[in-house]
């Protein structure tokens, strides 16, 4: 998965992401949002994410990384 955030590039294994949960905050984050979406991947790395389609998203990345827990 590729993440791009103005000229800033984060690039994420499929086979890396551990857990996906629903957040809210109003830090500072390459998510413009509020309502954000934590993908925690590697051993201790992690990106918020804002998609505009939230569920869409979601349905992609169980069906290319189904190992993947998804918190409510």
């Amino acid at each position: 998965m590729v993440i791009r955030v103005g000229p800033i590039v984060t690039k994420v294994r499929y086979d890396q992401i551990q857990t996906v949960r629903p957040i809210r905050s109003y830090l500072s984050s390459a998510a413009a949002a509020t309502e954000r979406l934590e993908i925690r991947y590697g051993r201790y790395d992690m990106v918020h994410v804002s998609p505009l389609d939230r569920e869409g998203f979601l349905r992609e990345l169980e069906a290319r990384c189904p190992v993947i827990r998804t918190q409510p």
